[in-house]
């Protein structure tokens, strides 16, 4: 299936995350105040979200009703590298995140490859560097929202090619590492809602 082969390169990109490290940014950050999530009525709320998520679920909330659908095809790729690429707020390698943002008929094919690709070395980073360490997406930079024809399940939907640029928090990971660039493909279901079908 074209959705498992994809997300298995961007899943990849974690496999090597216990090699190698640089030492931890020990800058003090200043408290902010605490961002209260806006719930909408078409994505669940992020589990444990770090104040990141937050903002940028709280912005598609306020997105969903409305009519820019390149605004939510974006929204929809950003919320998704949020909650899959960060870590830090997991509870262990089964716990992954952005899986409303996955076509419910490939949820948990997804799933599977994720455990085995990409969150099945949360024990190891956990173990050998603590917990500090694991991927934290902090920031983001939108590259690219392009309208385009893509195929799911032998059907063609107007999508777009959603682009994106990561930052993570400093760890003894190294960010080249991680996943920082990608290309999500976004499309509308059945409903109308929204899904991540493949990231490159």
């Amino acid at each position: 299936m074209k959705l498992s082969k994809k997300f298995m390169i961007v899943c990849c990109a974690f496999s090597v995350l216990a090699l190698g490290g640089c030492g931890k940014d020990e800058k003090e950050e200043t408290p902010k105040e605490k961002i209260k999530i806006v719930e909408n009525s078409v994505y669940e709320t992020p589990k444990k979200p770090t104040e990141e998520m937050k903002k940028v679920y709280n912005q598609l909330s306020k997105a969903v009703d409305g009519s820019d659908d390149a605004k939510k095809a974006e929204l929809v790729g950003v919320n998704f590298a949020y909650q899959f690429f960060t870590l830090s707020n997991k509870t262990g390698n089964e716990d992954v995140g952005g899986l409303t943002f996955i076509p419910e008929a490939s949820r948990e094919e997804f799933k599977q490859y994720a455990v085995s690709y990409y969150y099945g070395n949360y024990k190891t980073v956990v173990n050998q560097r603590g917990k500090d360490s694991l991927p934290y997406v902090k920031s983001h930079k939108v590259t690219g929202v392009e309208a385009t024809q893509l195929i799911y399940n032998d059907q063609t939907y107007d999508g777009y090619f959603v682009k994106l640029k990561l930052t993570y928090k400093s760890s003894e990971l190294k960010e080249k590492q991680l996943k920082t660039t990608m290309t999500l493909q976004v499309i509308p279901d059945d409903n109308g809602v929204w899904r991540v079908i493949a990231a490159e």
